[in-house]
């Protein structure tokens, strides 16, 4: 993604894309490259996940070193 978008903000974008695909509105050319938006956002979403994943077990292993003692 070019840009830097909050999990939030990238979650909207994606219902919205969603949306438009479910409406049956658009045509082919756009229903491809909406259908590539989205899979680009929950790619994104998934990464950020991770990520939140990854530091949240970082924050409890610290946590469980103070209650062991340890430093």
């Amino acid at each position: 993604m070019a840009e830097k978008l909050s999990l939030e903000k990238a979650t909207e974008e994606l219902s919205s894309m969603i949306s438009k695909l479910e409406d049956n509105t658009l045509n082919l050319e756009e229903s491809i490259d909406a259908y590539q938006k989205a899979g680009e956002l929950l790619a994104y979403c998934y990464k950020m996940l991770n990520n939140y994943q990854g530091r949240i077990t970082d924050i409890n292993r610290l946590i469980e070193s103070a209650q062991n003692g340890e430093e």
